[in-house]
């Protein structure tokens, strides 16, 4: 984490994170497949790993000073470079794989907050 702010008014901030990938129990296909819905392969329990998380954040925050409060604004730029970060593995009933349901890509973010 890193932040900068000029003055009293203005704040840039900035958010790496990394974490290794999570440990998971593989989908047994063929199983999966005679079952009709997901079956885990137990002879692997957590023998995977999800691959490694990161992405990074930037924001900037503009403050009014009123009388009896700040008013803060900030525009947010969530996972900045757009990585794929896997959120896990699922089975497909429909079309009979596994598929990967991905976390929120590059997502921009307005907001306002009220400071007593």
């Amino acid at each position: 984490m890193a932040g900068f702010k000029p003055n009293s008014r203005h704040e840039f901030s900035m958010k790496w994170a990394y974490a290794t990938g999570r440990p998971y129990t593989p989908i047994d296909v063929p199983a999966s497949i005679a079952a009709g819905g997901p079956k885990y392969d137990n002879s692997l329990f957590h023998a995977f790993r999800y691959p490694a998380y990161h992405k990074l954040n930037l924001r900037y925050d503009r403050r009014f000073h009123l009388d009896t409060m700040n008013i803060v604004t900030y525009f947010a730029l969530q996972n900045l470079y757009n990585k794929k970060n896997v959120l896990l593995y699922f089975w497909d009933e429909d079309d009979e794989i596994v598929e990967t349901e991905y976390q929120w890509a590059l997502l921009p973010i307005l907001g306002f907050s009220l400071e007593f």
